[in-house]
């Protein structure tokens, strides 16, 4: 069970470890996060939650910069047909 003050989705990077040149990472939610996730939005399902993230220290590492894209396959109900959607 997914307590309520836990992110579903979180993957935490050391600021430290991140080198000059920045890092890019690509992440992907288990199913159980997907099940969150969709437990939270009131989605019937979400076969597919992922993420492709760039991370590059700025001002000397004291901030970075986070750029990407979140990619995700999201089932809800019709609200007329009630069938998935």
């Amino acid at each position: 069970m997914h307590e309520m003050n836990q992110p579903e989705f979180s993957r935490p990077l050391a600021v430290d470890k991140i080198p000059a040149g920045g890092v890019d990472q690509e992440i992907e939610a288990s199913e159980a996060e997907r099940k969150a996730l969709a437990a939270r939005f009131g989605l019937l399902g979400l076969p597919r939650f992922a993420a492709r993230l760039g991370v590059r220290p700025i001002r000397a590492g004291l901030a970075f910069a986070v750029t990407g894209r979140v990619v995700a396959d999201a089932v809800q109900q019709c609200v007329v047909t009630l069938e998935p959607a």
